[in-house]
């Protein structure tokens, strides 16, 4: 097993819009993560239903919540996440995807060893209906 850099932060961005049913499983996919050193960054895209409400109920110092001023789309949201991140790499995760549970700790094994250009790295996706995986894709940096 390559050797882990723990003084690596991850910023995991959540743009959220009307996901009151799906983001604190996402949220909590984060929280749940054997690398510890990450912040959570979710960005409300000014919804209706109660995803705020929802999101405040959780109390955890790593995860800052912002809304918004106008309905503005996800890649938006994301952006405005990016300009308020303080890691040193950033993840996207859809608020109604989740991560599994070692994601940033093998994340930071792979980009540990590389070369300080490594600007982009894709790892991959799995679908899964209840609980059986149907589809995955593995990819690379």
């Amino acid at each position: 097993m390559k050797k882990l850099n723990h003084n690596v932060v991850f910023t995991v961005v959540i743009p959220n819009f009307n996901r009151e049913e799906s983001v604190i499983n996402s949220i909590n996919s984060v929280l749940n993560q054997t690398y510890p050193h990450f912040e959570v960054i979710v960005v409300d895209d000014c919804s209706t239903d109660n995803s705020l409400k929802v999101i405040s109920k959780l109390k955890d110092a790593r995860i800052k919540v912002f809304q918004l001023e106008i309905n503005s789309g996800a890649a938006a949201a994301r952006n405005f996440g990016i300009k308020k991140s303080l890691g040193d790499f950033i993840s996207f995760l859809d608020s109604d995807d989740f991560l599994e549970k070692e994601f940033l700790e093998i994340t930071n094994q792979i980009l540990s060893p590389s070369d300080p250009t490594v600007g982009f790295m894709w790892t991959g996706i799995r679908y899964h209906l209840t609980n059986k995986i149907i589809e995955e894709r593995v990819g690379s940096r």
